[in-house]
């Protein structure tokens, strides 16, 4: 059986985006929770280094939002526009997603700590920091 490859206007629960410090409203995090959707973010991504030019990527953190029910492209992208956040990303895979926060996965990459992701409204992800976890996709 062949896995489905997702399209842009497919609808998943699961997206993310990269929010920004100095584009990002005052209260991005505020404008989420009231979403009541369950959602989490990493740490600020401030040493993270480009590895073609070798110099510094603009600070930034990475959030994930579990929507209760599935939604589509057009839909989330009223959370971009929210957030002045460049377009969102489907999330295939919630737990290599949620382990990117801190880049578990990638040692070539700066080792934020996992303690410092944050987790709202609920969203459950203790279950995805380790190798055993629940595999969610859309």
């Amino acid at each position: 059986m062949t896995e489905k490859k997702l399209e842009k206007n497919d609808p998943v629960r699961n997206w993310s985006w990269v929010v920004y410090p100095e584009s990002a409203p005052e209260n991005w995090r505020t404008l989420l929770d009231e979403t009541g959707e369950k959602w989490i973010e990493s740490p600020l991504h401030d040493k993270d280094i480009n590895e073609t030019t070798n110099e510094p990527k603009k600070a930034h953190w990475h959030i994930i939002i579990s929507f209760s029910n599935k939604k589509s492209y057009k839909q989330v992208l009223k959370i971009s526009e929210m957030l002045n956040a460049p377009e969102p990303v489907k999330t295939k895979n919630l737990q290599g997603a949620v382990q990117y926060l801190w880049h578990r996965n990638n040692p070539e990459k700066y080792q934020y700590n996992k303690s410092d992701v944050v987790a709202h409204n609920g969203f459950k992800y203790r279950q995805y920091l380790t190798d055993i976890g629940v595999d969610t996709d859309s």
